[in-house]
């Protein structure tokens, strides 16, 4: 994917790009953060391409996106709450 879409990819770049694989397949949702210009979005659209590209192989499925922004939810809606009530 990163050569069609002519970035440049490098060990870091690759690295990343595993670890964010590895933590969807473990987690229901996920928050990617960081400074700007890092390579966030990049990495996402490039493992949402690359596996979107393996649609019918694997029993790979096409990846969807949904971005929210969080100043429009609760902050409790977002992170979820801890209940310390054990009755």
């Amino acid at each position: 994917m990163c050569e069609e879409n002519n970035w440049v990819d490098d060990e870091d770049y690759k690295s990343k790009c595993i670890q964010l694989y590895d933590t969807i397949m473990v987690r229901h949702g996920l928050m990617v953060v960081g400074e700007s210009a890092c390579g966030k979005t990049v990495i996402i659209e490039s493992l949402k391409l690359a596996m979107s590209k393996l649609h019918g192989t694997y029993n790979q499925t096409k990846v969807a996106i949904n971005k929210i922004n969080p100043k429009s939810i609760k902050s409790f809606q977002l992170y979820g709450i801890f209940d310390m009530d054990t009755k």
